[in-house]
């Protein structure tokens, strides 16, 4: 509503791409002083991120901040690529990522190109909704995830999947909880059939993480799963404890991710 935020006399409008307002809508803001700064968290995040959190550390004064962040991240980032690029392609197992699992009754909501689908293709996976889906997500028919029965199965979930019983996790929720919610996820008919399912191939991703600056928490529990042979000695908790003590004036508390135990 463009009343509203002229309304607030903002001295800029940081928006979402693709979801913010239409070219006629920003040049309307512009005119009447407010400046339009676009940042993407979602559609593209991790291509995007640093120079998303450079422009909002610019708007706020908090350059230099910024700028550590971001070198954090890249050191990060430049280790894990620098052992992906050793992997031949046909030694890079498949990954089903289930976004928000069982969020609704059907199946299969799932990242194609972009997204999350970015970060797994970086750390040496291969996403089967990417050979799929042209957007940053979409649907999958499960019919199409039980024959590509992939390696590694993923499913992500947070403090809004309390209700519909699926994958919980964070703040407010124990480790029982959390694998509670995994085991109802894959017990789902055509899910509990997987092959990645089978071998214990099964672990639990916070939504939160992935659209988020502190994504590289993400992508180190992503190498990790996906190539433990490569990144068994990562550790995203040290990551992320680090991050909450250099960086972060509201730290994370709790837990974000999980693995699936054997039963």
């Amino acid at each position: 509503n463009l009343e509203a935020i002229l309304a607030a006399s903002p001295a800029v409008s940081v928006v979402s791409q693709d979801s913010g307002p239409t070219d006629a809508q920003a040049a309307q803001l512009e005119a009447a002083g407010v400046s339009v700064a676009f940042i993407d968290f979602f559609s593209h995040p991790f291509q995007n991120q640093a120079r998303s959190l450079k422009l909002l550390g610019g708007i706020i004064s908090r350059t230099a901040e910024a700028e550590a962040f971001n070198a954090f991240r890249q050191t990060r980032l430049d280790a894990i690529a620098a052992k992906v690029a050793t992997i031949p392609e046909d030694k890079r197992p498949t990954v089903f990522l289930e976004a928000h699992a069982m969020i609704t009754p059907d199946c299969c909501s799932s990242p194609g190109k972009g997204n999350v689908g970015d970060y797994i293709a970086f750390v040496g996976g291969r996403n089967i909704g990417a050979d799929v889906l042209n957007q940053p997500f979409g649907k999958l028919n499960l019919e199409y995830v039980i024959q590509r029965d992939p390696d590694v199965y993923i499913p992500t979930g947070g403090p809004h999947l309390a209700k519909a019983g699926g994958f919980v996790v964070g703040p407010g929720f124990t480790p029982e909880q959390s694998q509670a919610g995994l085991r109802r996820v894959v017990s789902r008919p055509g899910i509990a059939t997987l092959k990645a399912v089978r071998e214990g191939r099964v672990h639990g991703l916070s939504h939160q993480l992935i659209n988020s600056p502190i994504d590289v928490v993400a992508v180190q529990a992503l190498a990790k799963w996906i190539h433990p042979e490569l990144f068994g000695n990562l550790d995203p908790r040290a990551t992320l404890n680090e991050i909450n003590s250099r960086f972060l004036a509201v730290p994370y508390r709790g837990d974000y991710w999980a693995d699936l135990k054997p039963a």
